[in-house]
């Protein structure tokens, strides 16, 4: 089968306004916005490497770092800080998390959010940067969709599957700063507890009832 060799970033015209340009990273340049480039996945595995037990009501890493992990397209910074390499410095990420909780006594909630990282590690922004403000100070949202007052909780014992999605497009301080980086992109996840009358568990409840979460990252063309 013969090849048609343009360079790395080569253009094919197709007529009426339609063309072909390579990325440096072997993707389509000039794809359609919204077009998926490049996919990641992690699977955290399970045991006490994936899991968490907190009654903390300020933000912690929550641990997904298990036996039997597999990442696709993506590697580890450190044990629960993943590390995705973006290839277009024209796109944003979707954040897909799939995690399994459970809330002791579920009196109140827990809550749950993002780090991002594109400077090495040297500085983490949250996302969204802009969902804090709340006419009670107890209630702020701390750069969460699922503040603490807001997931689980509030009728007794919760067993339940955290599954959200996040975007960086979101990120309103600085748009630019992660829609044009390349390169590696550090990501890992906070949890807390509303009160500490509760405790939350992350992905297994212990080594008896393990369990297991996903994360998916999506490159999406801007």
């Amino acid at each position: 089968m013969g090849t048609l060799n343009l360079g790395n970033t080569g253009t094919v015209n197709l007529g009426g306004g339609a063309s072909f340009t390579g990325g440096t990273s072997g993707f389509l340049a000039n794809a359609p916005s919204g077009t998926i480039i490049k996919t990641g996945s992690y699977y955290t595995g399970s045991g006490s490497g994936a899991s968490t037990t907190s009654s903390s009501t300020s933000y912690y890493t929550i641990n997904i770092n298990g036996s039997g992990q597999k990442l696709r397209n993506m590697t580890k910074a450190g044990d629960d800080l993943l590390a995705y390499n973006k290839i277009s410095n024209d796109s944003h990420l979707h954040i897909n998390v799939e995690f399994p909780t459970y809330l002791d006594s579920g009196s109140n909630g827990m809550g749950f959010r993002v780090r991002l990282s594109v400077d090495g590690g040297s500085s983490f922004l949250f996302i969204p940067d802009n969902c804090t403000g709340s006419d009670n100070g107890s209630n702020n949202s701390e750069n969460s969709i699922w503040a603490s007052w807001g997931l689980n909780g509030y009728g007794g014992h919760t067993a339940d599957h955290l599954s959200c999605k996040y975007t960086t497009d979101s990120y309103t301080a600085n748009t630019d700063t992660i829609r044009t980086h390349t390169g590696e992109v550090r990501i890992y996840f906070e949890g807390k507890v509303h009160t500490s009358s509760d405790t939350a568990y992350w992905l297994s409840y212990s080594n008896s009832w393990a369990k297991a979460g996903y994360v998916y990252i999506e490159e999406v063309k801007n």
